[in-house]
């Protein structure tokens, strides 16, 4: 690839990378371009969260039944963990001659050249852009000068969605107070009201149960609404809903 062409397809994926602020659009649209730009058959971007573990992992290449056999996410050995714990790029014509090589889960198609290079959001590690098996011989100089590039640009794409993000649930938030305050207003039962907050505070935190206590005169918590998924169906939106006064005391919140 000429200097020439080689910059207009890094210009090309630095303003499609940059197109939208939906951050799970970004993440997919990131690796997709990614392995165009590279000529890379597999490519993955590994998200690490507060614990400095693998919390999110998108890639592209490696087919639904091979993912699914494979299973957990990277848990930081081998050459990704390598990357996980520095920020400098790593480039092998051959994964398994890298002295951290620990081989592949079982499932998991081999892979042979590799190019990995960390994602900055904010000045800090977001996550790793990882390419591998370029099509036509080992990642070049070219190869990593380029996905630096676009890891760069990359970083302020996905700190602007995080920031589009926080926005919109600022706003949805300042909206659920809004109609909340509308409600009181309008005189109805407490228990409607009490099943409101939790219901709408339980679907915008994304929390697996949302809690309304309200101490009374004596200091004492009264639990006034309860809202989760049914039992044993975690992963439905369905809601299972307690809207009764019940006293509680700091060891029963404690226990709980």
């Amino acid at each position: 690839m000429s200097d020439t062409t080689a910059q207009n397809a890094l210009l090309d994926a630095v303003v499609a990378v940059a197109d939208g602020l939906e951050i799970d659009d970004a993440l997919t649209r990131i690796v997709t371009i990614a392995a165009d730009l590279v000529d890379a058959k597999f490519a993955a971007l590994g998200v690490l969260g507060p614990n400095g573990r693998m919390s999110r992992f998108v890639q592209v290449g490696v087919d639904d039944s091979a993912a699914t056999a494979i299973g957990r996410l990277p848990q930081g050995l081998g050459v990704l963990g390598t990357l996980m714990h520095h920020t400098d790029p790593v480039r092998v014509s051959d994964v398994a001659t890298h002295p951290k090589s620990a081989g592949f889960p079982p499932g998991h198609p081999v892979m042979r050249s590799f190019l990995g290079v960390p994602v900055l959001v904010a000045g800090r590690v977001y996550g790793n852009l990882y390419l591998a098996d370029k099509r036509h011989g080992p990642f070049t100089d070219e190869d990593e000068r380029l996905v630096v590039s676009l890891a760069g640009a990359a970083g302020v794409a996905l700190a602007n969605a995080r920031m589009y993000g926080l926005s919109q649930q600022r706003q949805k938030w300042q909206e659920s107070v809004t109609e909340i305050d509308t409600l009181v207003l309008s005189e109805v039962e407490p228990e409607i009201v009490a099943e409101d907050i939790a219901r709408r505070a339980w679907l915008l935190s994304s929390a697996a149960v949302a809690v309304l206590a309200v101490p009374d005169a004596s200091g004492h918590l009264v639990l006034h609404a309860v809202v989760t998924a049914y039992p044993g169906h975690a992963d439905s939106r369905r809601q299972w809903v307690l809207s009764r006064a019940r006293r509680i005391t700091d060891a029963q919140v404690f226990a709980d």
